[in-house]
C-alpha cells in the first residue's frame, strides 16, 4: 500500500513540474505566488522606523575600498548614514495541490526555488526519498537558509516559529549546516519533517523578508529559551580561522595574544562545535570577530545590551550583522581594518588602535542602552 502511495506522489510531482517546464518552454509566463495561492493573509504591513547607528570611527571610513558589489560612497551611505529601517510585510500563502521535487515547490504555475545558490545550475527533476504525502504542511526551507548559515539561524529559524502555528513543518532534503542540530536542541525546536519528493493537499508558505515587529518578538522568544544556560566567558575573541569565504587577518595571532592579555577568551570557530560555542558565549558582554555569518548565533547568546565589534576588511564592508543587532537588543560597532600590501584578500589590525576602539565601544554601549530601549519599544508598539 505504501509503494502505491509513493508511486502516486511521484506521478503528481513529475506531472506538475513537467507541466510548469512545458508552459515556460512555449512562452507562458509563470505565476507569482500571489496569483498561485488560493488564499493569503498579510500579518504585518510595511513600516519605517528610525535607524540605530553602529559605533564607528569617521577617520576609518577612508580605508573602505570599492568592491565588485558596490561603490565606496554607496557602502558608506548604507552602513553608516542611513536614516530609516524598512520593516517589510509578512504574508502567509496557502497553496493547493503543491508538490516538492528536487529542491523546488510547484503549484498552479508557480515554482519556488529552495536549493542553495551554489547547487542549482538548472532546474532539477530528480525524484528522491523520503517520499511523503501530507494533507497539510508548512514549508520551513528557504534558498537563503540553504546557502548561508547566517540566514538559516537569523531568518529561517525565527520563520519556523511562525510556520509551526499553521501546520506541521517540512523541509526539503538537503545537506544540513554542521551545527543545525545543536541549535534545534538548544531552542527546544523540533527538526522539520524531511521531504525528498512530496505532495501536499495544502501547503503553507510564509514570505518574510528582512525585519518586522513580529519577527523581532520571535528573536526575543528564542533568546529567552537560552537564558538558563550560564556561559563561561564575558569577553570573547571569535577567530574565523579558515571557515567560510576567504578573509585573511594577517596578524591574527598577534591580536589573539593582545586580547588574551586583556582578559578575552579566544575561540577558533573552525574547531568549535555549536554546543561548545553556546556553553562558552551565553551571557557574554562583548565579542570581537571578523565579519561573517559565523557571528549570527551570538545574537541569541549575548547578554542584553552587550556589544559586538565587527572587524571589517576594507574590501568587504557589510551591514548584515550590524544592522540587525539592535533588533536583538545588542549594540554593534564596525572597526575597519587596514588593507594588506601582500594580498587583496589580506588585511591587518593596528593593535594600539584596536585597544582604544574597544575602550570607546564599552563606553558607547553603556550610553546606548536607552537608545536600544526606545528602538525596541517603538517596534513592539507597531500594531500588526
Amino acid at each position: 500500500m505504501n509503494n502505491i502511495s509513493n508511486i502516486r506522489t511521484y506521478v503528481k510531482a513529475y506531472s506538475k513540474s513537467l507541466n510548469y517546464l512545458f508552459m515556460r518552454a512555449i512562452g507562458r509566463n509563470f505565476n507569482t505566488i500571489e496569483k498561485a495561492a488560493m488564499r493569503s493573509e498579510t500579518l504585518c504591513n510595511k513600516h519605517e522606523i528610525k535607524t540605530t547607528f553602529p559605533f564607528y570611527w569617521e577617520k576609518q571610513l577612508e580605508r573602505i575600498k570599492t568592491s565588485s558589489q558596490s561603490e565606496t560612497h554607496k557602502i558608506i551611505d548604507m552602513c553608516f548614514h542611513r536614516k530609516y529601517f524598512v520593516l517589510d510585510p509578512v504574508t502567509v500563502y496557502w497553496l493547493k495541490d503543491a508538490v516538492l521535487i528536487d529542491g523546488s515547490v510547484y503549484s498552479n504555475g508557480q515554482r519556488r526555488e529552495l536549493r542553495s545558490i551554489t547547487n542549482r545550475k538548472n532546474i532539477g527533476l530528480k525524484a528522491s526519498s523520503p517520499v511523503i504525502h501530507m494533507q497539510n504542511a508548512s514549508l520551513s526551507s528557504t534558498s537563503a537558509g540553504a546557502t548561508w548559515w547566517g540566514h538559516w539561524i537569523r531568518d529561517e529559524i525565527p520563520m519556523q516559529l511562525l510556520a509551526t502555528e499553521y501546520a506541521p513543518l517540512i523541509k526539503f532534503n538537503r545537506s544540513p549546516h554542521s551545527d543545525e542540530k545543536y541549535y534545534y536542541d538548544a531552542f527546544s525546536l523540533n527538526n522539520p519533517i524531511c521531504v525528498g519528493t512530496g505532495y501536499f493537499d495544502e501547503l503553507v508558505i510564509i514570505d518574510e523578508h528582512a525585519q518586522n515587529p513580529l519577527k523581532t518578538k520571535r528573536y526575543h522568544d528564542l533568546r529567552k529559551r537560552l537564558e538558563h544556560i550560564q556561559g563561561s566567558a564575558d569577553k570573547i575573541f571569535l577567530m574565523r580561522g579558515n571557515s567560510g569565504s576567504k578573509r585573511i587577518l594577517e596578524n591574527e595571532n598577534e591580536i589573539r595574544i593582545l586580547l588574551e592579555n586583556n582578559g578575552f577568551i579566544c575561540i577558533d570557530i573552525s574547531s568549535t562545535t555549536g554546543k561548545q560555542l553556546i556553553n562558552i558565549c551565553r551571557g557574554a558582554e562583548i565579542v570581537i570577530s571578523v565579519e561573517g555569518s559565523h557571528i549570527s548565533p551570538l545574537l541569541y547568546l549575548l547578554k542584553t545590551y552587550a556589544s559586538i565589534i565587527i572587524l571589517n576588511p576594507p574590501r568587504r564592508i557589510g551591514a548584515n550583522i550590524s544592522n540587525v543587532c539592535a533588533f536583538f537588543g545588542i549594540s554593534s560597532s564596525i572597526f575597519i581594518c587596514e588593507q594588506s600590501e601582500k594580498s587583496s584578500d589580506g588585511f591587518y589590525i593596528n593593535p594600539g588602535e584596536l585597544i582604544q576602539f574597544i575602550s570607546e565601544v564599552i563606553s558607547f554601549s553603556q550610553k546606548n542602552k536607552h537608545t536600544l530601549d526606545i528602538f525596541l519599544g517603538d517596534i513592539f508598539n507597531i500594531k500588526c
